[in-house]
């Protein structure tokens, strides 16, 4: 079976370079520009597995997004923010991963395998 990633990140130069090649690795990717363009595609695309990047907006909204709207998502923080405080309330919130951008693409699809077996 297919896992399926979404992916939220206002970037979308970022998108089409990483969508096309996480779908060549097997992976269904989906892509919201928003946390609010999200709920939208979760509603009929629920996703295996959510990279979610922070610095699209304020890493704290988007944190309280999935929190408290989005409890069920399991998701990896994929992201430019450095801020050790964001990087916190994300493990904190949920996170099952911190990654920061620009990333490998074999350690990102590594890191994205590992969150996927992971139990909650």
């Amino acid at each position: 079976m297919t896992s399926r990633l979404l992916v939220i990140d206002s970037d979308v130069g970022f998108i089409s370079v990483v969508g096309p090649r996480l779908t060549a690795f097997g992976f269904e990717v989906r892509h919201a520009p928003t946390t609010e363009a999200a709920e939208l595609i979760i509603k009929d695309y629920p996703p295996d597995l959510v990279l979610l990047d922070l610095s699209h907006a304020n890493y704290a909204d988007a944190l309280d997004w999935v929190l408290h709207r989005e409890t069920h998502l399991r998701f990896i923080v994929l992201s430019s923010v450095t801020d050790m405080k964001g990087i916190t309330l994300a493990i904190e919130t949920g996170a099952l991963d911190y990654i920061l951008k620009p990333c490998e693409l074999p350690r990102l699809v590594g890191k994205i395998h590992n969150a996927l077996v992971v139990t909650i």
